[in-house]
């Protein structure tokens, strides 16, 4: 499916009423963009961040836009009218809500749940852990040990620094027969490297939207070395 990507710029002023406006003609799933309100999290937050780049700051200034989606199809188009034409309405009797300038761009529809994939690739951690997405059928170095996952939605991909410190931090100190607590274990990708490790027990715990993921991946993995030596 084909959509319409249209972003209406207005005024700090603007940005409540034609949000309702569009709402009201049916239209949903709308991104604010607000530079005030980026702002504002940047000073009443500033225990979570250290250091914002140049470029988003510059990316956020002056911005205040609203972004919605249609269907490239006879019913996006007419919708695309009645939104023409309650924005040329508004911005005569209401000149504070800024330009409302409305543009729009021809998107293709993408498999947002699968593309991610294309930019996991096989990365080594620590000095014998390699981790390999399952679609992936890249070799294993000598010396390196798989650890092949697909991590689904969760987190635990073992790109972010949080995870690759963990995995460092139990290469470096599991040595086998060890009973494992894991609370919050995502994809499972630790429990599956503990398994790998020779760990005795691992007790996990996760939200039941992500069990199956970490579930899955460390029975595999145990049936695996239990009756293939892996």
């Amino acid at each position: 499916m084909k959509w319409l990507e249209l972003k209406i710029d207005a005024a700090p002023a603007g940005l409540d009423p034609v949000s309702a406006l569009l709402e009201d003609l049916g239209i949903t799933g709308l991104v604010i963009d607000d530079e005030g309100d980026f702002r504002d999290f940047l000073e009443h937050n500033r225990a979570y961040w250290d250091y914002v780049d140049d470029a988003l700051m510059q990316e956020k200034k002056g911005l205040c836009r609203i972004t919605f989606y249609l269907e490239d199809s006879p019913d996006g188009y007419n919708t695309l009218s009645r939104v023409r034409m309650a924005l040329s309405r508004v911005k005569q009797e209401h000149p504070e809500y800024g330009s409302l300038l409305l543009t729009m761009e021809n998107m293709e529809d993408a498999d947002w749940e699968n593309n991610w994939k294309q930019f996991y690739k096989p990365m080594e951690i620590g000095d014998r852990l390699i981790v390999i997405p399952e679609w992936e059928s890249a070799g294993v170095p000598e010396g390196r040990v798989a650890l092949r996952l697909n991590p689904g939605l969760t987190f635990g991909t073992g790109s972010h620094a949080t995870t690759r410190l963990c995995l460092t931090a139990l290469e470096k100190h599991v040595r086998g027969g060890e009973t494992v607590l894991d609370l919050g274990c995502g994809s499972g990708i630790l429990i599956t490297f503990l398994i790998l490790c020779g760990i005795v027990a691992v007790i996990f715990f996760l939200l039941p939207t992500f069990i199956v993921f970490a579930a899955v991946g460390a029975i595999v993995l145990f049936i695996m070395r239990l009756f293939m030596g892996f």
